[in-house]
């Protein structure tokens, strides 16, 4: 069985903006059009890879991880989704992206939509 893979070079290879109003490679448009339909399919069963972009910043990775936990996901699977996630070009991203998360996590724990 192949694991699924959500590998955001095939989608933009250069990542930006926060919001979709901002452009093409936002990351409200990466969070809602990718990362969250595979957490909603395969919960923390795929494989996201970082890789291959020009760079991430750090509004963009909080829209994505921070804005997911605002929208109410499993906070567990998105963790261990990032916390095996392929980011070989720069290590550092997965603590930025978990103390991002965990930063919304305690101003939204009340929600939690794909138990």
């Amino acid at each position: 069985m192949t694991i699924p893979t959500l590998k955001v070079s095939d989608l933009t290879t250069t990542p930006g903006g926060r919001y979709k109003v901002n452009g093409p490679g936002s990351g409200e448009w990466f969070r809602d059009e990718y990362l969250i339909p595979c957490l909603e399919r395969y919960g923390d069963q795929f494989i996201l890879d970082l890789d291959g972009v020009m760079g991430y910043a750090l509004f963009w990775l909080e829209e994505v991880f921070g804005g997911a936990v605002r929208k109410g996901v499993n906070i567990e699977h998105l963790e261990n989704v990032v916390v095996t996630a392929i980011c070989e070009d720069c290590p550092a991203y997965i603590d930025e992206i978990k103390g991002l998360m965990y930063d919304q996590s305690s101003r939204y724990a009340h929600k939690n939509y794909f138990e």
